[in-house]
């Protein structure tokens, strides 16, 4: 049997990426800022329930405390990285996207944080040295982000770690109404996407350059009730669109959809479940 070198795990990882993932620009996030910034009540508060299970799971394995400098590799619109810092001494947030540092800076603002600091970069470009980055933190922090995919970008978090590395990553999601406008309107297959790619990838990679990940699993469920928007739908079809501008008429055609098959009273009711794959190891000595 041909044994799977380093090699294979990280080509086959920016393959699965391409394929099916987000593309690492500038240009998608800043589109996708606004959308991800907005979430029902009843999302924001299941979100706001899992960034503090990951900090209080964290805490549990002596990751986190009171002096500890984090980075929030991805950062988005600052979900962690606002909860770290009620938490940590320094969290030092980056992301491609300029807007999602801006919507990362006024979240935390919001909560009267001030132990923040932004850097918008893509992070496989980004000079550590230059940055001061190397050896600096107690954590280095990853949630389902395309900014860390293979082993350049593996081998950049160990590089900055101190102490731990932590990766959040999907192992399988349903979300009904969904997979229904992907198969509907899309016409895209809803059953040979695979899941927990970053995962499967990511643990091959560490061990063969010698680390003893530790995974764990967390499942997420939230239903959620909200209008029927033409902004609504046009979310919907940019989580499956992903990368340049949603057309006009593929926004219409899903707004009509949702409008005639799922909405009552001009609203939406949606479950998902989530279920994630937590993977920590020690990096740093």
């Amino acid at each position: 049997m041909e044994k799977l070198g380093l090699e294979y795990f990280d080509l086959r990882w920016k393959d699965a990426a391409l394929n099916g993932g987000m593309q690492q620009t500038k240009e998608t996030w800043d589109r996708l800022a606004a959308a991800l910034a907005k979430d029902p009540p009843e999302m924001e508060r299941i979100k706001k329930k899992h960034c503090r299970d990951v900090a209080e799971y964290l805490i549990s394995k002596g990751v986190l405390d009171g002096d500890s400098v984090v980075a929030d590799i991805g950062c988005g619109t600052g979900n962690y990285a606002v909860e770290f810092g009620k938490r940590v001494k320094q969290v030092d947030c980056s992301d491609i996207s300029p807007v999602m540092i801006d919507y990362c800076r006024k979240n935390a603002k919001t909560e009267g944080l001030t132990n923040l600091s932004y850097k918008a970069c893509d992070f496989l470009e980004c000079d550590i040295d230059k940055e001061g980055w190397r050896k600096k933190y107690n954590l280095v922090f990853t949630s389902i982000t395309p900014a860390v995919t293979g082993l350049k970008a593996v081998e950049k978090m160990n590089a900055m770690a101190r102490g731990f590395c932590f990766n959040s990553s999907f192992i399988y999601r349903r979300d009904d109404i969904r997979e229904a406008v992907l198969h509907d309107v899309f016409k895209r297959d809803t059953t040979s996407r695979k899941r927990g790619e970053t995962t499967y990838y990511l643990f091959n990679i560490l061990w063969q350059l010698g680390y003893t990940p530790e995974i764990c699993y967390y499942r997420e469920e939230m239903s959620a009730e909200t209008e029927l928007t033409k902004d609504y739908a046009k979310q919907m079809a940019a989580s499956i669109v992903k990368n340049g501008e949603v057309p006009e008429e593929e926004v219409k055609r899903t707004y009509d959809y949702l409008f005639n098959n799922y909405s009552f009273n001009g609203r939406i009711k949606n479950t998902r479940v989530s279920v994630f794959a937590w993977t920590l190891w020690k990096a740093g000595e």
